[in-house]
């Protein structure tokens, strides 16, 4: 069952990774060609507090995997 959730939560944080590189990208275009409308400020204000959720749950994510990984190597 933790093997499972290893896994899970691996699956998770490299979602959130892609997430984050699409969204920056797609920022970068929005700034350096401002005719590029595929979303509007509000719309890239309300995905960035996705990704900011996300990401702030991957920091928890990882903290926990590193424990475990520093608890097992002690015992």
């Amino acid at each position: 069952m933790k093997t499972l959730k290893n896994i899970l939560s691996v699956i998770f944080i490299v979602y959130t990774g892609l997430l984050i590189i699409v969204y920056f990208g797609s920022l970068y275009e929005k700034i350096v060609r401002p005719e590029y409308k595929n979303l509007d400020f509000e719309g890239f204000f309300l995905l960035g507090l996705v990704v900011l959720f996300l990401l702030f749950i991957d920091v928890i994510l990882v903290k926990r995997l590193i424990m475990r990984i520093k608890s097992k190597e002690q015992k």
